[in-house]
């Protein structure tokens, strides 16, 4: 898809909606910046996450990541160390098989 803008009077783009759909860009959603003479490149930032405590839950904010099994044993080791209950995983068979002994929540 192609679109003609113009800068505002603050020297401000607005991408038209339509584009912005086009191109899967949310609203708010970071982009990076690029120039080179005579040409302006945006590109979408990957969202980062964090981990937030939710009441006794903490729980990953951004997007999934795939987790390899040598991670989430490392992750399921460290839940142990705090003598955590319950693990909230997108990948609950990886834990399934690391920490039997937890109890698997999937948002």
């Amino acid at each position: 898809m192609t679109s003609t803008v113009r800068l505002d009077k603050s020297n401000r783009i607005v991408l038209p909606r339509d584009l912005r759909r086009a191109a899967g860009i949310p609203t708010g959603q970071t982009l990076k910046v690029s120039a080179t003479p005579g040409r302006i490149l945006l590109e979408v930032v990957p969202a980062r996450g964090k981990i937030v405590k939710r009441g006794k839950f903490s729980t990953w904010t951004g997007p999934v990541p795939p987790t390899p099994i040598e991670d989430a044993v490392e992750h399921a080791t460290f839940a142990r160390r705090l003598r955590a209950k319950r693990i909230i995983t997108r990948n609950p068979s990886h834990f399934l098989h690391a920490a039997p002994e937890l109890e698997i929540i999937v948002p």
